[in-house]
This record gives C-alpha cells, structure tokens and sequence, in this order.
C-alpha cells in the first residue's frame, strides 16, 4: 500500500512508530540482551547499515524492545538480528543460531505504520555438536489463538512465511 498519489504530503513528513517489540517465550537474562546481541540493520541495495538505537527488556523481562534514535524510513526494508548468543535466566541459549527477521516499513492512505515481514523457520536438532537439518515437519504459524497458516520443513529444514501482517505470532512444530 502506499500513500495516495493525490494526496500532497511529503513522505518524510509521514509520522511513523519506531519501536520494535519481540514477545519472547520465557524471561531472559538482562546481561545478554543489548546493543550488540540484537541490532537492527537498513537493507540497501549495495549494503547493510545499522541502525543505531536502545535496546531494553520489558514486561518482567519477557519482551525485547528496541527502539532507535532517528524515526524508521517510509517504504524501505529492514532486517532485525537477535544473536544466538542471548540466554534466558537459567543459562540455557534461547535460539541454536542467529534469530532474523525481515520487515519493510509502509503507509497506509490513513498514514498509519503497516508492518509486514516474512518469518524464516529452520527446523533442527543438534547431533554430536552438529546441527541437522530436519525435513517435513509440520509448521502451525498462529495469530491469537488460532491457526494462521500451516507449512512442512523443506530438505534443508526450513520454511519461510511471506507478507505476514503486523501482530503476535507463535509456532508449534510437530514431527
């Protein structure tokens, strides 16, 4: 969607939210999540560039927020990192690798921010310090409470989940 083609706005003029929230599944330890375990990058198309920003920890430390110093820009795609190396409160590694997750920012003839974005699964389980891909395991994406959209893993254990509309996501993987 982009901004009425009559309408004679500026588009930097647009306002827009620039907080990125991630509801995580349990509480996390507050000395791994920080401005270097979870960034924020603009997609170029010769590069990537940081964006700089705030990294905190919310609800009871469940919620990682990440909120940057200049506004995001209309109509361009972003990537947000969370490192591997972010712990929960036990010690236990939150994700076997690098968690990404794509979005473009966009603006609806209400001028409102619409996020989008796609979400890479990658099914695998650890073998003698190896990770293994695992195929055709069933992917269930679901939007408050109920089925969203249902996938299998494909031979290299992933699948992805194009134009996901903003919300809160969880995912239920069944082998």
């Amino acid at each position: 969607i982009d901004i009425n083609p009559e309408v004679n706005i500026p588009k930097e003029n647009v306002p827009t939210d620039s907080v990125i929230q991630v509801d995580m599944w349990r509480q996390l330890d507050p000395e791994t999540v920080n401005n270097q375990t979870v960034q924020v990058y603009r997609i170029n198309s010769r590069s990537f560039d940081p964006v700089e920003g705030n990294v905190s920890l919310l609800n009871s430390m469940t919620v990682i927020q990440f909120e940057p110093t200049e506004l995001f820009e209309y109509s361009m795609d972003y990537l947000l990192v969370i490192s591997g190396d972010v712990r929960d409160w036990s010690g236990k590694y939150c994700f076997q690798q690098d968690f990404e997750f794509l979005f473009k920012t966009i603006i609806s003839y209400g001028f409102e921010m619409v996020i989008s974005g796609n979400l890479t699964v990658n099914v695998i389980y650890q073998q003698d310090g190896t990770q293994v891909p695992v195929r055709d395991v069933k992917i269930k994406l679901i939007k408050n409470g109920e089925d969203y959209s249902t996938a299998y893993s494909n031979e290299t254990g992933q699948y992805t989940f194009n134009d996901l509309p903003e919300g809160v996501y969880s995912l239920e993987c069944i082998k």
